[in-house]
C-alpha cells in the first residue's frame, strides 16, 4: 500500500465530440482538471471536473459521463462508477418523465444530472470506493455516450484520465515478461476423425429413411456436412465410415436391436448413394439397440424428472424388468415424462468418419486455420504461430484457435493460457492454469501473473519452482521482478 502521497492537478485537453451533422461540426473540446485521484487507508478517491468548452447543447440530446477503472493487464478486470447524465431540455423532461413512471425522484445508481442551457461550463464529480489489489495497476478513463432523439446513438469515445492512482508520471520502469509456451510434437501420421449424432424419426417399427419427415432433413445434412469438410480438403484421405444406431427401451430387447441394426444399415445405404466416392471406403453399420447407460445419464442430468433418485436406483440396478419398474411409479407419470422426453434422445445415430490428412506447408496452413483447423496438428499451429510478432493479435489468435479445435489437449489449453497473458486477459489465463498447476509447465506463467498483480511473494514462489525444473523464463522473471520491486519503492517514497 501507497504510503505517501502527492496530489496533483493537471489538465488534459482533447478533441472529444465529434459530431457528423454539420451543424455541430465545430472545436468542442472538454479539459478534466484532476483534484484527487489516489489511494489512503484501503479508500480509493477520484476527484475531478470537467469542463466543457464550444459545446452547444441541443434540447433533445443526452450525454453520459461514466468513469471506468481498467487494469492495465487485465482489460476484463474494470470497474464501473457512477455516470453523470447530460440532458437537453427536451431530454431532461422525458427523463422525470421516465422516473416518474417508475416511482422513483432520482436514479440511485446516478451520480448526477445536469441540464444543459446553452452552451454548457463545468460539472463536478466526486467519489469513494474501497480498494481492491488490481486497482495498484489501473488506469482511470472517462467514457462519454451521446443520444439523440428517440434514444438514437449519436457518439461514443472515452478519454484517459489518470494513467495510475495516485499518478505522479508513470513509474519509472516497463517491462515485458518472459511468458512459456510449449512446443508441441510433431505427428509422424495425422489421423483424425469427425463425429457426430443424428436423431432420425422414423414410421413406427419401419427403417425407411424419410428426409422430409420431421426434422430429418436436418439430422441428415450433420453427416452430409462432415462429409464435405473432409471431401473439401484434396489431400485428405478418408478410410472408413461406421455408423452405430441405437433404440429407446420400449417392446421386446431383440426386437429393438434388430430395428436399430435395420436403421442403421438404411442410414448407410441412403448415405452411401448420396456420397459415391464411399464405394472406395470401409464402410459399417450395426444397431445396438437399447442404450441403457445413456438413459441414466440423460436423467441425472435432467432435474425435471420425478422421483429422480428413485429412477436412478432403478437404472443402476441391471434387471431385465427396469422399465416396467420405472412404470409404476407415481401412477405412470414419471415413466410419462421420459417416454415423451428423453426416450426420442436414446433413438439416434452415432456416426464416425476417420480419415488422414498430410503435414501442410504454412501458407497452406494459414488458410486452413479459419476454415478446417482441426486438420492442422498442433505442431502446425505452433509454427503458425511464430511467424508472427510475439504477443501480437495473430500470434495469440493461433492458440486461441488451437484450443478450440482440441479443447481437452492440455498443450493446447496451456499454449492459449501464455497467449491470453500477453493479450492481457489474465483472469482467463488464469483459470486455465488453476486446473494443471499442479504441473511444472504452469509455473512460470503463473508467477508472472502474480507478478503482474504486484503479489511478489506468491510470483516468488513460483518462480523459484519453475526454475528448479529448468525454467529460464523464471529465472529471467525473478531479475525482472527485482528490477520492478525497486522501482515501485522509489514510487512509492
Amino acid at each position: 500500500m501507497k504510503q505517501k502521497h502527492t496530489y496533483i492537478i493537471a489538465t488534459v485537453l482533447l478533441l472529444f465530440f465529434l459530431f457528423s451533422a454539420p451543424s455541430y461540426a465545430q472545436e468542442n473540446t472538454i479539459e478534466i482538471k484532476k483534484n484527487k485521484i489516489h489511494v489512503k487507508d484501503d479508500v480509493v478517491t477520484i476527484d475531478f471536473d470537467i469542463i466543457l468548452k464550444g459545446l452547444d447543447f441541443p434540447s433533445d440530446f443526452q450525454i453520459t459521463f461514466t468513469p471506468v477503472l481498467r487494469s492495465k493487464f487485465n482489460k476484463k478486470r474494470l470497474k464501473h462508477l457512477p455516470p453523470m447524465i447530460v440532458n437537453g431540455k427536451n431530454r431532461n423532461n422525458l427523463y422525470k418523465r421516465s422516473l416518474s413512471l417508475n416511482g422513483v425522484s432520482k436514479d440511485p445508481a446516478v451520480y448526477s444530472v445536469t441540464v444543459a442551457k446553452g452552451r454548457l461550463t463545468q460539472i463536478s464529480y466526486a467519489q469513494t470506493i474501497p480498494f481492491e489489489l488490481w486497482m495498484d495497476v489501473a488506469s482511470l478513463y472517462l467514457l462519454q455516450d451521446m443520444t439523440g432523439c428517440c434514444d438514437s446513438s449519436y457518439d461514443h469515445g472515452e478519454l484517459l484520465i489518470a494513467g495510475s492512482i495516485d499518478e505522479q508520471g508513470a513509474i519509472n520502469y516497463t517491462y515485458t515478461p518472459e511468458v512459456s509456451f510449449i512446443a508441441p510434437s510433431q505427428e509422424s501420421i495425422k489421423e483424425r476423425r469427425e463425429s457426430g449424432e443424428a436423431y432420425l424419426f422414423f414410421k413406427q417399427g419401419k427403417s425407411d429413411i424419410l428426409p422430409n419427415f420431421q426434422s430429418n432433413k436436418a439430422e441428415l445434412a450433420k453427416i452430409d456436412n462432415s462429409l464435405q469438410y473432409v471431401k473439401d480438403e484434396p489431400e485428405a484421405v478418408i478410410k472408413s465410415v461406421s455408423i452405430k444406431a441405437y433404440a429407446s427401451p420400449e417392446g421386446v430387447e431383440a426386437a429393438n436391436v434388430a430395428l436399430s441394426d435395420r436403421r442403421a444399415k438404411s442410414l448407410l445405404s441412403y448415405v452411401s448413394a448420396r456420397h459415391h466416392f464411399l464405394s472406395r471406403v470401409n464402410i459399417s453399420a450395426v444397431g445396438l439397440g437399447e442404450d441403457w447407460e445413456k438413459l441414466a445419464l440423460l436423467v441425472e442430468t435432467d432435474h425435471a424428472v420425478p422421483n429422480k433418485m428413485r429412477v436412478l436406483t432403478i437404472l443402476n440396478t441391471p434387471l431385465y424388468d427396469r422399465e416396467q419398474r420405472i412404470k409404476e411409479l407415481d401412477g405412470g407419470k414419471t415413466y410419462q415424462y421420459i417416454y415423451d422426453v428423453l426416450y426420442p434422445r436414446l433413438r439416434r445415430s452415432d456416426y464416425v468418419i476417420e480419415y488422414t490428412v498430410p503435414n501442410f506447408s504454412i501458407e497452406r496452413g494459414k488458410e486452413l486455420l479459419k476454415t478446417r483447423a482441426r486438420m492442422l496438428s498442433l505442431y502446425e499451429m505452433f509454427t503458425i504461430a511464430n511467424t508472427y510478432p510475439k504477443g501480437s493479435p495473430e500470434f495469440c489468435e493461433v492458440f486461441e484457435i488451437a484450443r478450440t479445435a482440441y479443447p481437452n489437449n492440455q498443450t493446447a489449453n496451456l499454449n492459449a493460457a501464455a497467449a491470453a497473458i500477453l493479450s492481457g486477459n489474465e483472469d482467463e489465463a488464469f483459470d486455465i492454469l488453476s486446473k494443471y498447476r499442479r504441473d511444472p509447465a504452469t509455473w512460470n506463467n503463473i508467477g508472472v501473473i502474480y507478478m503482474n498483480r504486484h503479489e511478489f511473494d506468491d510470483a516468488e514462489g513460483y518462480f523459484n519452482q519453475a526454475m528448479k525444473n529448468g525454467s529460464q523464463e523464471a529465472a529471467q522473471n525473478l531479475q525482472i521482478m527485482t528490477q520492478l520491486k525497486a522501482a515501485l519503492d522509489e514510487y512509492n517514497n
